[in-house]
């Protein structure tokens, strides 16, 4: 089957927002798309600002890991937003960017795709999309300039490289059918839209930790926590409205920050 090659006119066509996607950039092929991405916040893209690359030779994960990423089989894009608020808010739009793709998913293929926290995308336990956001500040450091919002999806991968093969998978994969890549990205755009003009407009996220906790595959489950060279076991019990996750474990409530460990699952 031939590639189908992302074009703007087709993602754009049918698109029902008022921001993102409004203006797209696609490369055939960059090291990252994050890092283009970054250039051009600095450089005044509007806000929703979508850049697309059909290949990333760079692609980049959370804690500095390694996104696979090297063939046309998959989404590799990154939105530019410029929310005016807080730095200490920005963990919340990474979750509102998990319901998002959770959701596009989920419309478009009838797979029950569910977050792994904090913003991994899983089918039947094997992780289908990843998302890496990153704030540019201005010059005090406390107010967000722009977010640069990273997210690969595994669409229509029919293989993966032998280190991966046990926790990846793709939409082809799960569904059994080729999936239009530009019906998924398209679907993103108008979810997160949906989601953050609300945000930003009511400044309240218990709603959406609400819908958040509904799609969360990690709470109430037994899981390791490993924070640089140490580690601990306990039960995902909850998370609070600045994303963190609550873990009960023998020394009682623990509270985990995102950025600083990797959680794995055990039940």
């Amino acid at each position: 089957m031939m590639q189908d090659v992302l074009k703007s006119a087709e993602i754009s066509t049918g698109l029902l927002t008022k921001v993102m996607g409004k203006n797209i950039v696609l490369f055939s092929e960059v090291d990252s798309t994050n890092d283009v991405a970054k250039k051009m916040e600095k450089e005044g893209a509007q806000d929703g600002t979508l850049i697309c690359a059909e290949i990333q030779n760079a692609g980049k994960g959370r804690r500095g890991n390694i996104w696979e990423s090297g063939s046309a089989d998959g989404i590799y894009m990154s939105l530019i937003v410029r929310p005016a608020m807080e730095v200490a808010f920005a963990p919340q739009i990474t979750l509102l960017v998990a319901i998002a793709i959770c959701k596009a998913i989920r419309k478009q293929t009838k797979l029950e795709a569910l977050i792994k926290w904090p913003n991994d995308i899983l089918i039947e336990n094997k992780k289908v999309c990843g998302i890496l956001t990153e704030l540019e500040l201005v010059a005090e450091e406390t107010q967000i300039r722009g977010v640069v919002i990273g997210v690969g999806v595994n669409v229509n991968n029919e293989s993966f490289p032998p280190t991966v093969a046990d926790i990846a998978t793709s939409l082809k994969i799960q569904s059994g059918q080729h999936v239009e890549r530009k019906e998924i990205i398209r679907s993103f755009l108008q979810e997160f839209e949906a989601i953050y003009l609300q945000y930003i407009k009511e400044k309240e996220f218990k709603r959406f930790l609400t819908e958040y906790k509904s799609f969360c595959h990690t709470l109430l489950k037994e899981i390791k926590v490993t924070r640089g060279s140490t580690a601990f076991f306990g039960k995902a019990i909850d998370i609070t409205n600045n994303g963190e996750l609550v873990v009960s474990s023998n020394e009682g409530n623990v509270i985990v920050n995102a950025g600083e460990v990797s959680v794995r699952l055990f039940s």
